[in-house]
Protein backbone atom coordinates (compact mmCIF):
# COMPACT_ATOMS: atom_id res chain seq x y z
CA UNK A 1 0.00 0.00 0.00
CA UNK A 2 2.46 2.20 -0.39
CA UNK A 3 1.31 3.83 -3.81
CA UNK A 4 -1.28 5.06 -5.40
CA UNK A 5 -1.84 1.92 -7.30
CA UNK A 6 -4.23 0.46 -4.92
CA UNK A 7 -6.61 3.50 -5.16
CA UNK A 8 -6.42 3.65 -9.00
CA UNK A 9 -7.43 0.13 -8.84
CA UNK A 10 -10.47 0.23 -6.53
CA UNK A 11 -11.80 3.58 -8.94
CA UNK A 12 -11.10 1.73 -11.99
CA UNK A 13 -13.90 -1.18 -10.08
CA UNK A 14 -15.70 1.00 -8.75
CA UNK A 15 -16.48 2.47 -12.33
CA UNK A 16 -16.92 -0.23 -13.87
CA UNK A 17 -19.79 -1.89 -11.53
CA UNK A 18 -21.74 1.71 -11.35
CA UNK A 19 -21.31 2.06 -15.23
CA UNK A 20 -22.82 -1.67 -15.85
CA UNK A 21 -25.41 -1.29 -13.33
CA UNK A 22 -27.19 1.86 -14.83
CA UNK A 23 -26.74 0.69 -18.16
CA UNK A 24 -28.78 -2.17 -17.42
CA UNK A 25 -31.36 0.33 -15.28
CA UNK A 26 -31.24 3.16 -18.02
CA UNK A 27 -34.62 2.99 -19.49
CA UNK A 28 -36.03 2.49 -15.48
CA UNK A 29 -33.36 5.77 -14.85
CA UNK A 30 -34.83 7.77 -17.73
CA UNK A 31 -38.33 7.38 -16.56
CA UNK A 32 -37.93 8.43 -12.77
CA UNK A 33 -35.98 11.04 -13.71
CA UNK A 34 -38.40 11.89 -16.15
CA UNK A 35 -41.37 11.57 -13.77
CA UNK A 36 -39.02 13.88 -11.18
CA UNK A 37 -38.74 16.79 -13.63
CA UNK A 38 -42.33 16.68 -14.23
CA UNK A 39 -42.76 16.19 -10.58
CA UNK A 40 -40.02 19.76 -9.68
CA UNK A 41 -41.55 22.24 -12.26
CA UNK A 42 -45.05 21.35 -11.83
CA UNK A 43 -44.67 22.18 -7.66
CA UNK A 44 -42.40 25.60 -9.46
CA UNK A 45 -45.19 26.17 -11.49
CA UNK A 46 -47.90 26.04 -8.54
CA UNK A 47 -46.00 28.19 -5.77
CA UNK A 48 -44.86 30.63 -8.50
CA UNK A 49 -48.58 31.38 -9.39
CA UNK A 50 -49.82 31.48 -5.57
CA UNK A 51 -46.71 33.78 -5.06
CA UNK A 52 -47.10 37.77 -4.47
CA UNK A 53 -43.26 38.34 -5.95
CA UNK A 54 -42.32 40.32 -8.82
CA UNK A 55 -39.04 38.46 -9.64
CA UNK A 56 -40.86 35.36 -11.34
CA UNK A 57 -39.09 35.60 -14.09
CA UNK A 58 -35.52 35.03 -12.64
CA UNK A 59 -37.20 32.44 -10.51
CA UNK A 60 -38.09 30.78 -13.99
CA UNK A 61 -35.06 31.27 -15.75
CA UNK A 62 -32.96 29.52 -12.20
CA UNK A 63 -35.59 26.53 -12.26
CA UNK A 64 -35.24 25.91 -16.16
CA UNK A 65 -31.30 26.19 -15.79
CA UNK A 66 -31.45 23.78 -12.85
CA UNK A 67 -33.86 21.16 -14.43
CA UNK A 68 -31.94 21.68 -17.64
CA UNK A 69 -28.58 20.86 -16.33
CA UNK A 70 -30.07 17.52 -13.84
CA UNK A 71 -31.60 15.98 -17.28
CA UNK A 72 -28.55 17.16 -19.14
CA UNK A 73 -26.44 15.08 -16.33
CA UNK A 74 -28.99 11.99 -16.14
CA UNK A 75 -29.03 11.67 -19.92
CA UNK A 76 -25.31 11.84 -20.78
CA UNK A 77 -24.61 9.74 -17.24
CA UNK A 78 -22.17 6.64 -18.99
CA UNK A 79 -20.62 9.18 -21.93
Amino acid sequence: MGGTGVIDHFLEVFTRYIDSGFGLLSGEVAFIATTLIVIDVTLAALFWSWGADDDIMTRLVKKTLFVGVFAYIIGNWNN
